[in-house]
């Protein structure tokens, strides 16, 4: 990672304690910062106490290190990665023995818009807010127990999907948590391109997968890390992501 990011400012390399080949583990010294969900809904909901600026720019600097690492990885020797979200969708939809009609049109736009994205790079492969700390300007990237080859999609929807999963919650300002979701595209298309209607679907795959997974599989009520819901509005975007409807989810 230090040879990766070797001249990227924003990045903050954690120091490795102990590793062990054998075991497969890396220990990592304490890192500074939070978790990027605690940061981001720390600012929309305290507004009083913390600068929606700061985390604009904390979010630009994070779409920053995520295009150089997508970048630099194009001709990184690597496995391909197993959490790729189309295969992860697919997996999904074959195990649902009593599918609701809405889990029936995930599957139709499946197969509508399968194959996805051919393009290579490497890929964190669990590129969530959990494993990603800012901490000032700086922002450090752990967990690479799923990383390999694949499509770049794989990793910038899942931090886009954490987003704008704050647009279905019940009394959550999402037009704050968009202007942090603006701040990170900004700072990712600063160093590597990317296509708005390939990233849509991309966002659905990982967006419709939960669908799946929590009312198909588990059974259980979606939450946005513990904020309810809004029926209506979960309904909205599931609707819209199946309509490949960019203006709507990403609007600007």
């Amino acid at each position: 990672m230090r040879e990766h990011f070797r001249d990227v400012s924003e990045y903050h390399h954690p120091a490795a304690v102990r590793a062990s080949v054998n075991h497969g583990f890396i220990l990592a010294s304490e890192i500074p910062g939070q978790q990027l969900n605690y940061q981001l809904y720390r600012a929309c909901l305290l507004p009083w106490r913390h600068n929606a600026g700061d985390l604009n720019h904390l979010f630009y600097h994070c779409g920053r290190v995520l295009g150089q690492f997508h970048k630099r990885g194009e001709n990184f020797p690597l496995r391909e990665i197993k959490s790729g979200l189309p295969n992860t969708l697919q997996r999904r939809l074959e195990r649902v023995k009593k599918p609701d009609e809405l889990t029936g049109k995930i599957g139709l736009w499946y197969e509508q818009n399968a194959p996805f994205d051919t393009s290579n790079t490497i890929v964190h492969g669990n590129c969530t807010f959990r494993n990603i700390f800012g901490h000032g300007e700086q922002v450090s990237i752990l967990d690479f127990e799923s990383v390999g080859h694949g499509s770049p999609y794989n990793d910038l929807s899942r931090v886009c999907s954490d987003v704008i999963m704050t647009r279905t919650a019940l009394w959550f300002p999402w037009e704050k948590a968009y202007g942090a979701l603006e701040a990170l595209l900004k700072g990712y298309r600063s160093t590597h391109q990317y296509n708005p209607e390939i990233l849509l679907k991309y966002i659905a795959l990982y967006i419709l997968d939960r669908y799946v997974q929590v009312y198909n599989i588990k059974r259980g009520k979606e939450s946005v890390s513990g904020i309810p819901l809004s029926g209506a509005k979960h309904r909205w975007l599931l609707q819209s992501l199946l309509n490949n409807d960019v203006r709507a989810v990403l609007p600007g």
